[in-house]
């Protein structure tokens, strides 16, 4: 039985969900259209189809999605069949209620990215149901480690 590979669509700008309007399926000629990066052509198995949508960011607390921001990813997620992924960043109390609002409105099987134990806690005893996944900066980590380092560097020759 051959794996699925996952491929994820991550936004951090609501803007570029109105691009998504228009798509009708995230296979690898739209995902190539819609980030627009050459580099990546090389990147995408023929056969991509993505099937997350990211929105948010794991790293600012100023780009975690508005209430209606976040309405018309989740309307663009569920149009397109993606797994609705909530990443959240390191959290003041302001930003906890904030997340807490938005975990609510998630749809069954979406998932919320931690990067705080603060958020990891709250998910874990007020939403047992989310599945709840460790982000970048509660592991240390700042790539995906399943990605080789030679298709990294494609993308960030100089890092």
């Amino acid at each position: 039985m051959k794996d699925t590979m996952e491929i994820a669509l991550a936004i951090t700008d609501p803007r570029r969900l109105a691009k998504l309007k228009s798509v009708a399926s995230l296979d690898r000629a739209a995902l190539l259209e819609f980030l627009d990066d050459p580099q990546l052509t090389d990147l995408l198995p023929r056969d991509a189809v993505a099937t997350h949508l990211y929105f948010g960011s794991e790293y600012c607390e100023h780009l975690f999605p508005s209430e209606d921001d976040l309405s018309i990813a989740l309307a663009q997620a569920n149009r397109l069949g993606l797994s609705f992924v909530l990443p959240t960043p390191i959290a003041n109390d302001g930003l906890l209620t904030n997340i807490v609002a938005a975990v609510e409105k998630l749809p069954a099987g979406s998932e919320v990215l931690v990067n705080d134990w603060g958020v990891a806690q709250v998910m874990k005893t007020k939403f047992p149901e989310t599945r709840t996944v460790a982000g970048r900066q509660l592991a240390k980590v700042i790539k995906d480690p399943r990605m080789p380092a030679p298709a990294l560097h494609k993308i960030y020759p100089s890092n």
